[in-house]
């Protein structure tokens, strides 16, 4: 892993950049510079990185893919550069949507940051089309594969999964009787949804069922629970489950609902994430990892107390998630509206991503922290332009002209 780790880092390291440069283009580059640091220094953004998972990469490769699209936007005439940017920008949101499908919430927005910095209904009209057509490469050796093993020319077989286990974690789908049904005993936590899952699918699969078929039989699953109950229940279901996704403990202090926060100040959280990793594999899924890979965790979770105390005040320091950050940016989203001319790029590229996800995940999400963290790449950058906002609107010292936050700003 020690090469994937490398790339993932890499990969990361540049959209955050790039992030920081798109930035710079809305409200300059001191903003711009604020930005990156807020995003490299974030310890949720590299917790999330740590786990090398598709997740920590979406919200980068947007970032990338946005920034092609602002490099070569639409332009009338006959320079090959517009056409060159959406077909970049296009592969590498494909490239994106491979590794994570949930990232199709985020394909619009590379598209439309490059219609409001172009020109031309026309040389729109053919950059948008490009940019289509540019997803598909990266995706169809993986679609003719699913239409060679499983008989069906899609990307993934997933959305009735998706919506049965999260209808599992609402109690939507009533995991009471679902364990019975199963089989199983115990108590029916939240958390044990993943279980519910994983069994139903395997029992489904137990009869011969392919996985589209099978995933197909979940959905169904899920939409007659749905319809059981009434809209006033519906409604406060899936309230509270996005709601979860950023609200913690509700016997910690309002401002402590941090989770990562709160995790450090328990435990090594980050450090030890290996050791956690084996024990749910072996105690949910019964898998038994082999002795080599057993000595790599255990060599990888060694740390000392210095870095435990190291760790514990970075986290303490700077870590801005939960609730706090969920207020902040709902209200720098509004705030963004003052940047001027470059208010619907600062908005479709950080602001409105989040929101579109938040959207879907009403119907099929559930509060994991990596869903959290994997917003927080757009969400504090939309804060920092918010406050950007607010400090351009105070009075300035007399004498202070050509300094602070208005003397980079491109209007």
């Amino acid at each position: 892993m020690f090469w994937v780790g490398i790339a993932h880092a890499v990969i990361v390291g540049a959209g955050l950049f790039l992030a920081g440069r798109i930035a710079a283009r809305c409200a300059g580059e001191r903003a711009g510079l604020v930005v990156f640091g807020a995003l490299a220094l974030s310890p949720s953004i590299a917790w999330l990185e740590r786990l090398v998972m598709p997740d920590g990469l979406a919200a980068p490769l947007t970032f990338v893919a946005t920034a092609a699209a602002l490099a070569a936007p639409p332009r009338p005439g006959k320079s090959v550069r517009p056409h060159l940017g959406a077909v970049v920008s296009g592969l590498i949101m494909g490239a994106c949507l491979l590794m994570r499908t949930s990232s199709q919430v985020y394909l619009p927005f590379p598209a439309l940051v490059a219609v409001q910095a172009g020109s031309g209904r026309a040389a729109r009209l053919l950059w948008v089309l490009l940019y289509g057509f540019a997803i598909l490469p990266p995706l169809l050796p993986w679609m003719l594969h699913n239409h060679e093993v499983h008989g069906v020319f899609r990307l993934t077989a997933s959305t009735g999964r998706n919506l049965y286990f999260s209808g599992l974690w609402s109690n939507t789908v009533d995991r009471r009787q679902r364990l019975l049904e199963l089989g199983l005993e115990g108590e029916t936590p939240a958390h044990r949804s993943f279980e519910l899952s994983d069994r139903t699918l395997r029992e489904l699969l137990g009869r011969g069922l392919s996985f589209p078929e099978a995933d197909a039989v979940m959905r169904d699953m899920a939409l007659r629970a749905y319809a059981e109950r009434d809209l006033a229940t519906i409604v406060r279901q899936r309230g509270e489950l996005t709601w979860e996704l950023f609200y913690a403990d509700p016997d910690l202090n309002w401002w402590r609902r941090m989770r990562l926060r709160e995790r450090a100040r328990k435990e090594a959280f980050l450090p030890r994430y290996e050791t956690y990793i084996r024990e749910i594999a072996e105690r949910v899924y019964r898998y038994r990892f082999s002795p080599r890979a057993i000595r790599e965790m255990e060599r990888s979770s060694r740390t000392t107390k210095l870095a435990e105390a190291a760790f514990r005040v970075w986290i303490q320091l700077l870590a801005f998630d939960g609730v706090p950050l969920l207020a902040a940016f709902l209200l720098s989203t509004l705030l963004l509206l003052g940047l001027g001319e470059s208010r619907w790029i600062a908005i479709w590229s950080f602001a409105a991503p989040p929101l579109a996800f938040l959207g879907a995940y009403l119907v099929v999400g559930a509060p994991l922290y990596r869903y959290q963290a994997g917003l927080h790449a757009f969400m504090l950058p939309t804060v920092v332009l918010g406050a950007t906002v607010v400090l351009r609107r105070l009075p300035r010292r007399r004498g202070a002209a050509g300094s602070g936050w208005r003397s980079s700003a491109p209007d």
